[in-house]
């Protein structure tokens, strides 16, 4: 009986809590509307709903609303209530990324390298990578050592390959620091013992400046 009275209460919480969402979502609230949002596409108290959620983001972004611009590109990358557009991706990730936000500037970098909604631009693609790398993006940091160690939009050079993965396998509790650690020790096999250790003094130094100035 306890339990019934406490399940009660909570989904007349969760009820109430979901109708001042949308209330202050229909008054243009952007944070409302990212939030509510977010709701029809984690299913929090709602129905799946990625076309809702898609017409939230789009007031939201318009005001613009940092993550809502984003996770709107994401949805049009990945064809989730919308009709797959890799253009119209690239373009929110723009708005998104001149306002400082990581992972937007990384996908970026993966557009432009890729030729995904772009011209292919190995030099744009590291533009990108290096302003998320600069925020410590263990995924731009890993995608720089891969650029440097291929040669793609740079002279190839091993001693940044190195610094570059040897500062993403900092990013723990992601995948992306076991990739960098195989890809750190891949590149160190054709370094000589002096050029390794160089190389963990560049990451060491980028470290101590926060990843700033790296390069």
């Amino acid at each position: 009986m306890k339990y019934l009275l406490r399940l009660i209460v909570f989904n007349l919480m969760v009820g109430s809590a979901y109708a001042q969402g949308i209330d202050a979502a229909t008054k243009n609230d952007a944070n409302a509307q990212f939030e509510l949002g977010l709701d029809y596409v984690t299913r929090q108290g709602v129905a799946k709903d990625y076309f809702e959620a898609v017409r939230l983001w789009k007031l939201a972004a318009a005001q613009g609303h940092t993550q809502a611009q984003f996770n709107l590109g994401n949805m049009y990358d990945n064809g989730l209530g919308v009709v797959k557009d890799y253009v119209e991706a690239v373009r929110l990730w723009k708005l998104a990324a001149a306002q400082g936000h990581a992972q937007a500037q990384f996908n970026l970098g993966n557009s432009y390298k890729n030729q995904r909604g772009v011209f292919q631009d190995y030099a744009e693609a590291i533009r990108w990578y290096k302003l998320a790398a600069s925020q410590g993006s263990g995924r731009a940091q890993h995608s720089l050592g891969l650029m440097y160690g291929n040669g793609q939009g740079v002279k190839k050079d091993y001693l940044k390959a190195y610094m570059w993965f040897d500062l993403a396998t900092l990013e723990v509790g992601d995948i992306v620091s076991d990739v960098a650690k195989k890809d750190r020790d891949i590149v160190s096999a054709v370094m000589s013992r002096v050029e390794v250790e160089y190389a963990q003094k560049l990451a060491q130094e980028c470290k101590s400046r926060n990843f700033k100035s790296c390069d």
